[in-house]
């Protein structure tokens, strides 16, 4: 803000900075995050959670055979909701086993309890003007440094981070 002389609108940049807790931030401060967020991999060659359709009005996971995965159970220490299908061997006589799960039961999935930013903002990144704002960074965040470096008076926001450092308090 002190180096832009107003408050900022808009927060663009990679993955690093896409977390829920930074993306909580921004949309608490007014800031619209367009932010692109780590998901996870799957390296198993099974569906992943992306696979999966989330219906939020019903809170519920529909899997790639149609079945529906309902929330069974709360994780508290991790702040994530347990989703599973209705009866204990519904997975087993499905065609798609075997590219789900690998266990003798149902697959579960787990939702973070607050994964409704998440989406909000994964929806923002893949629209028209998303793509558009991601493209524009790096030459966006040039300018900006361009002009930090010219005017000797202005505070020097760090507009890259090591890995390991936490997310700058916007």
């Amino acid at each position: 803000q002190r180096n832009l002389g107003r408050a900022p609108r808009e927060l663009v940049g990679d993955s690093g900075y896409g977390t829920e807790t930074g993306l909580r931030e921004c949309e608490a401060r007014g800031i619209l995050p367009t932010l692109n967020q780590k998901r996870k991999g799957n390296n198993t060659g099974l569906f992943s959670i992306d696979d999966f359709t989330y219906i939020a009005v019903r809170d519920v996971f529909v899997c790639p055979a149609g079945t529906e995965l309902v929330r069974a159970a709360e994780h508290f220490t991790l702040r994530k909701s347990v989703y599973r299908p209705k009866g204990k061997y519904t997975c087993a006589s499905c065609p798609l086993k075997a590219q789900c799960t690998t266990g003798r039961v149902n697959r579960q999935l787990h939702r973070s309890w607050g994964a409704e930013i998440s989406d909000r903002a994964r929806a923002h990144v893949a629209s028209r003007v998303g793509r558009h704002r991601l493209r524009r960074r790096p030459v966006v965040s040039a300018r900006t440094l361009a002009n930090l470096s010219s005017n000797p008076g202005s505070e020097r926001a760090p507009l890259t981070r090591p890995p390991t450092a936490p997310m700058p308090t916007l």
